[in-house]
């Protein structure tokens, strides 16, 4: 039933049951992620790598459950084979993270099944299985723990610099636009904690076709836009807004501790206009 109404709606609104925010990635992204990069962030990199190891162990197991996780490896071979043939537009992480459930699925039983073998091996009673079981268990959630911590501190760094300043300009308008203003731009973070009506510029979320934000602001006219210039090579003082704004305020925390050329701006319509009858591509950020 969420499958078929999901496919009715996006059929009815976006002219295709595919999810709108991939085809327009795969629309306007640069194409910069290299060949096998997929494979390596999903199956080589960081604790992947002891998993994927530990997935063949899985699938020599019991006969009577060799059918269902082969076709979880199957799933896993198949995302990673596609993913490697026509490479994700992006090298963001959440194309990888698409198999994680199922190779840690996988790798568990792996894991289950060399503690049987062992246990066998060695003709343990079953207390002692139980507690080397345990050693191994707490064991492998320690090693995993240190070997994915530069990952979290790279994740985290992303987090406390990047997706704070988009916060920051969010708040700032939140305490500053009036109830009813409308914010042009294409990040989720400045539109959820803007908390107004918001035109998404980055068409991941309505339909196309593209356009680009001066011919945006020309059509809806909204009184803020906020932009998130990011290896522009131009400082913040340097900024030019577009005909008929002024810029209200600059969230440059990022840029003055660690020297990233990212800032976000955010401008304020300076020359009163007409409001569109009706604008056709606004949306809560609260939906």
């Amino acid at each position: 039933m969420v499958v078929g109404a999901w496919v009715a709606v996006a059929v009815a609104y976006f002219g295709s049951p595919i999810p709108n925010s991939v085809t327009t990635k795969l629309a306007y992204a640069s194409r910069e992620t290299a060949f096998g990069w997929y494979a390596r962030e999903s199956l080589l990199t960081g604790c992947r790598a002891v998993f994927t190891m530990l997935v063949p162990l899985a699938l020599i197991g019991p006969p009577d459950r060799r059918p269902v996780l082969r076709v979880w490896a199957g799933f896993i071979a198949l995302t990673v084979g596609g993913y490697t043939l026509f490479p994700p537009p992006e090298p963001y992480d959440w194309y990888p993270a698409s198999v994680q459930p199922a190779l840690s699925f996988l790798a568990g039983i792996g894991l289950g099944g060399l503690l049987v073998v062992g246990a066998e091996h060695f003709s343990l009673t079953d207390r002692r299985r139980q507690a080397v079981s345990a050693v191994v268990v707490a064991a492998s959630f320690g090693i995993a723990l240190l070997i994915e911590t530069p990952e979290k501190h790279r994740q985290r760094s992303y987090v406390d610099t990047v997706e704070r300043d988009r916060q920051a300009a969010g708040e700032w308008i939140d305490r500053h636009a009036p109830a009813d203003a409308r914010v042009l731009t294409g990040f989720g973070n400045i539109a959820y904690f803007g908390r107004r009506t918001t035109i998404d510029a980055s068409f991941l979320n309505r339909r196309g076709p593209l356009l680009p934000l001066e011919q945006l602001i020309a059509e809806h006219q909204p009184e803020y836009v906020a932009v998130c210039p990011y290896l522009s090579g131009t400082p913040p003082e340097r900024f030019v807004p577009p005909d008929g704004y002024a810029v209200a305020t600059v969230i440059d925390r990022t840029r003055k501790e660690s020297g990233l050329d990212f800032y976000v701006v955010v401008m304020q319509r300076a020359i009163p206009t007409t409001r569109p009858s009706a604008p056709t591509a606004s949306n809560s950020p609260r939906a």
